[in-house]
């Protein structure tokens, strides 16, 4: 019962933190083609969306692979293992989106819609 839980927390904590960071990505994507980020705006990003992101994979994601790990381990159903290993992937997306998040949605929302450069 308990490794359930594990598999159920890894799948939840997994999509928490990519969740978030796709939601700093949208926001970056909307308001990057209006040129809310040349000059110091680009300094919100950077001191601010990136650090939260990147702290929000360090709570949730590193929680959804470590979890996924453990139900991995001790999970006999199909079911826990699928759930633990959902998990395990959306905590290493979680982390690349996370990295990404400097740098990739405003090149993409400026290739996309054009915009300030």
């Amino acid at each position: 019962m308990a490794q359930r839980k594990y598999s159920s927390a890894s799948l939840i904590l997994g999509l928490l933190s990519v969740g978030l960071t796709l939601g700093v990505w949208s926001y970056i994507f909307v308001q990057a083609p209006e040129g809310a980020f040349r000059n110091q705006g680009g300094m919100l990003i950077t001191l601010i969306l990136f650090p939260l992101t990147f702290l929000v994979w360090a709570i949730a994601g590193s929680g959804a692979i470590i979890l996924g790990i453990l139900a991995m381990g001790a999970e006999p159903t199909s079911e826990g293992r699928a759930a633990a290993s959902a998990g395990i992937i959306l905590g290493v997306l979680g982390l690349l989106l996370s990295l990404g998040t400097c740098v990739v949605p405003q090149m993409l929302a400026w290739a996309f819609l054009g915009g300030a450069r």
